[in-house]
């Protein structure tokens, strides 16, 4: 006696694989395209020449022997310029999130009376960040 096809297990075992691979698909499309990424530069010309800028200045920086001490204590940011008797008017400084573009900010600090620049964060700052002075 032949039972049905919808009663052997082979049947759904070759029906059930691609039909997974099919909402995975559909799932995969959706994450890809809901979820944009951030880290992708459109014009990475532009972006690499701006690079290579940046390390003119990194090496400028060096030669004049300009050095800066960071201290991060209750959210209260403190940077001390060391190895340079230069007075800076003012200092521009980016925080740079590797990840969150969202989480990335900038801020420019004027010296006090001691020539070191502080600033009192509102909420904590905490993770990851790359300074740029």
């Amino acid at each position: 006696m032949k039972t049905s096809w919808y009663r052997e297990p082979w049947a759904w075992l070759v029906f059930i694989l691609p039909f997974t691979a099919v909402v995975a698909g559909i799932a995969t499309y959706i994450i890809a395209n809901t979820d944009a990424d951030t880290l992708v530069v459109g014009d990475y010309y532009k972006k690499g020449k701006s690079i290579n800028l940046e390390v003119g200045k990194v090496k400028a920086a060096q030669k004049l022997g300009m050095r800066f001490a960071l201290q991060l204590v209750d959210n209260e940011l403190v940077i001390k310029p060391t190895g340079i008797e230069k007075v800076f008017p003012l200092l521009n400084i980016n925080f740079i999130h590797p990840t969150l573009e969202a989480r990335d900010f900038y801020l420019a600090l004027t010296p006090d009376g001691n020539g070191y620049f502080r600033h009192q964060f509102d909420k904590d700052v905490s993770g990851l960040s790359l300074i740029h002075i």
